[in-house]
């Protein structure tokens, strides 16, 4: 348990920093079309995100835990452009790894950052059976 601005709160220790240069971590996106041309989608409840080629992608906070004005990401809300330390920890049909810089915060199993650009594609998890193969070693029939 521990105090923070006069609230009491359980868990580990966590809190918004500033990321000096850029981390990679592993994230999952699946494939979109927007009618005209395709690309990386992360599926956010009611609002997909389309992750558009050149352009870094800047997180907003909803605000579902209130109407405090916050920058994302915030140490006590859910904002901000998850990413996962392990490949493991992606959710997504497409795993790959992607560039973070910002502001951060870090968790035990990845991070939430402010910015974001997906870097590379690592491998595809089967819709099927959910098993992960490299890319470039799944065979077509």
């Amino acid at each position: 348990m521990r105090e923070r601005a006069g609230e009491t709160t359980h868990g580990p220790e966590v809190e918004t920093r500033n990321i000096e240069g850029e981390v990679l971590a592993f994230r999952g996106w699946s494939v979109g079309y927007d009618g005209q041309s395709y690309s990386l989608v992360s599926d956010y409840l009611l609002n997909p995100a389309y992750w558009l080629p050149g352009q870094p992608a800047k997180a907003q906070c909803h605000r579902w835990r209130g109407d405090d004005s916050h920058e994302p990401p915030h140490w006590n809300c859910t904002c901000g452009f998850y990413a996962a330390k392990e490949p493991t920890g992606s959710i997504g049909d497409i795993i790959g790894t992607v560039a973070m810089w910002g502001r951060y915060v870090e968790h035990e199993g990845g991070w939430r950052a402010e910015y974001a650009y997906p870097k590379s594609v690592t491998s595809l998890k089967c819709s099927e059976c959910s098993q992960v193969f490299p890319w470039g070693t799944m065979k077509y029939l």
